[in-house]
């Protein structure tokens, strides 16, 4: 039966097929340079609980998602726009926040850069680190996007980004998805560069607000702060 699920979600994208086989197909235009690009993932899961006393039921289901962008970049600055279609099909219980959504912008920003100095505007996904804090969320269906601003600079000493950034929150209707009303994400980023030491520093500073968050207890403003450091490498090296 899991079979015939993941089947029948990949024949909805068959259409896309033809995309995906001319992935990262480049074009000069004007000044600049034209990139298309697509991905296919279909996934199929199955679950047995093993039921110890306590109940439960098995469950298998299908996952599907086709991302296709088009990145415009000239020597100072890009620009890209990418689109998504998400789905589900045989869960029990029916698809989750991050399962299934219709047609609708995953990314669409504009990106400067001069220097080691660059500025990205707009709808966007963003991933530091390990990805324990902040990720673009590639295990569920639908990935984790932003909408807002990152400032950031790059030199010798390494690496630093600042962002004002608001969660994409994602609706099952074509082009709904917005960002979510009374969350925010501020913070600096920074890494330093990789000298002759055996390892780099990640040194961050995060601020989370969500209102109207639920949890058991009840509900209320949800309110994070974050500062920590990270030390990556291999000892030895």
């Amino acid at each position: 039966m899991l079979v015939f699920r993941v089947l029948s979600l990949a024949l909805l994208v068959v259409p896309s097929l033809a995309l995906a086989c001319d992935s990262g197909h480049c074009s000069e235009v004007g000044d600049g340079q034209l990139q298309w690009d697509a991905s296919l993932r279909v996934r199929g899961l199955y679950y047995d609980p093993t039921r110890f006393g306590v109940g439960g039921s098995e469950d298998g289901y299908g996952l599907l998602r086709a991302l296709a962008s088009a990145t415009y970049a000239r020597d100072d600055w890009q620009a890209k726009v990418q689109l998504g279609v998400h789905g589900e099909n045989g869960k029990a219980g029916g698809p989750g926040r991050t399962d299934r959504g219709a047609l609708d912008v995953q990314q669409a920003y504009w990106r400067w850069q001069r220097g080691g100095v660059h500025l990205q505007l707009g709808r966007q996904e963003a991933g530091y680190g390990s990805s324990r804090l902040l990720s673009v969320r590639d295990g569920p269906n639908i990935r984790l996007a932003f909408d807002g601003a990152r400032l950031g600079w790059k030199g010798r000493l390494g690496t630093l980004d600042l962002m004002a950034l608001r969660p994409v929150e994602n609706r099952p209707g074509a082009f709904d998805d917005r960002g979510e009303h009374g969350a925010h994400l501020w913070g600096a980023y920074a890494t330093t560069s990789r000298g002759q030491g055996a390892g780099q520093w990640d040194l961050y500073l995060l601020d989370y607000r969500r209102e109207g968050a639920r949890f058991a207890a009840g509900s209320g403003i949800e309110r994070r702060q974050t500062v920590g450091a990270r030390w990556f490498g291999q000892a030895g090296a």
